[in-house]
């Protein structure tokens, strides 16, 4: 099974800071410029991997001056791992595979390759093992490492078999710290009492090492990702989701009539440097559950289009964000941290998102919640039309 590993990597100015931040481009800990990052360290861990499989690099700069001299670095890493079946997609890729589109009349679907955001990274994720005829896709971030000598086998296990009378055509692992823990601590703030995000996870995560190895889950990891062509060339991430695309692409395919399932084989080690900021992250986070309940109610209402199924399935993660109760939740949050930061630097970003929480997210799901179907409706013929010949030239091979 041709399998091609992708991994993103962020970078931004030296700062840390991007230059102009905006909704799509706040990533949770890019890479300045000026410093190594965690990318050799991830590519270093895969040389002791058994099996023939691709590594694909897929790198965004927030700054356009300093593209080019992240291409020549990178230029310059990758060809440190010569064991390494190495590819590299930058934004002079981006510009090829776009002015091949424009070519054949297809300016419309330039859309679908872009370099900003978390969604429209992962879907290079699928766009590229499309590019090199690979069967898996598998989903590695830049900050993790892989200490499985057998993962590709394992990412191969029972992929596009039959398995508790469907296909599986997803799955998902898990991330475990240096200590080879897996669940964060359940300890609960006063500030986060209302939202509890990571007692949500864990209320998940606890599973984790239960029989069976495979079994169906609500949650998905994006930098432990397994997705079989049947389904990356039939359904995309959601370029409108600001964060947690990984957990919305399992809802995707599950509004299309496929399951997501947890394989508890699959284990990598999460080593990430300090984020960028959390207000930043939250105010994502908001915007992301406020869009993803719209989207859901929207869907729901296209029985003849998508797949229906009880808001249950998705408990208890991320389901508790996506009923009723998340605009006084991600209020609750917003008003509890300015409280806690009340003499802190970060308070003015709190209090930014109170405002956020009650008019911009908000608006920002109305006006976009029908966004990813259209979106949608072209992918699968844009997977086709890149299967030609001249679109696999566009990937710079090391």
């Amino acid at each position: 099974m041709r399998s091609t590993i992708c991994i993103p990597t962020y970078w931004t100015a030296e700062s840390g800071i991007p230059s102009q931040v905006k909704l799509h481009n706040i990533y949770d800990h890019p890479t300045p410029f000026n410093e190594e990052g965690t990318l050799g360290r991830c590519l270093e861990s895969l040389t002791s991997v058994e099996g023939d499989f691709n590594v694909a690099i897929i790198a965004t700069m927030t700054e356009p001056d300093l593209r080019k001299p992240l291409e020549d670095k990178l230029l310059k890493l990758l060809a440190n791992y010569p064991s390494l079946n190495l590819y590299l997609f930058t934004h002079s890729n981006e510009a090829k595979i776009q002015q091949i589109l424009e070519g054949k009349g297809m300016a419309f679907q330039k859309k679908y390759v872009s370099l900003e955001g978390y969604s429209n990274i992962r879907n290079l994720c699928l766009i590229i093992p499309r590019l090199l005829d690979s069967d898996l896709a598998i989903l590695v971030d830049d900050d993790e490492v892989v200490k499985q000598v057998d993962f590709i086998k394992r990412c191969q296990y029972k992929m596009n078999k039959d398995f508790d009378n469907e296909v599986v055509l997803g799955k998902t692992g898990y991330y475990i710290n240096e200590k080879g823990e897996h669940l964060g601590s359940d300890i609960v703030p006063w500030w986060d009492f209302f939202w509890q995000k990571g007692k949500a996870m864990n209320a998940v995560l606890k599973t984790i090492k239960e029989p069976p190895r495979l079994k169906k889950t609500p949650l998905a990891l994006g930098g432990a990702m397994v997705i079989h062509k049947d389904l990356f060339e039939k359904v995309s991430f959601d370029p409108w989701i600001l964060r947690g695309e990984d957990i919305d692409y399992l809802i995707n395919a599950k509004l299309l009539g496929n399951n997501f399932y947890l394989d508890n084989e699959i284990a990598l080690t999460h080593v990430p440097p300090e984020h960028m900021g959390h207000t930043m992250g939250m105010k994502q986070d908001y915007y992301r559950f406020i869009y993803e309940r719209e989207k859901l109610k929207r869907a729901f209402r296209r029985p003849d289009d998508f797949k229906q199924f009880p808001l249950e399935e998705l408990d208890p993660y991320p389901g508790y964000f996506l009923k009723k109760s998340i605009i006084p939740k991600s209020f609750s949050l917003a008003s509890l941290t300015t409280l806690r930061d009340c003499y802190h630097k970060d308070v003015g970003g709190h209090i930014n998102n109170i405002g956020h929480v009650l008019f911009s997210a908000l608006r920002y799901a109305k006006k976009n919640g029908d966004n990813w179907f259209r979106f949608q409706n072209g992918w699968p013929s844009f997977m086709s039309v890149i299967k030609e010949e001249e679109f696999g030239k566009v990937v710079t091979k090391i």
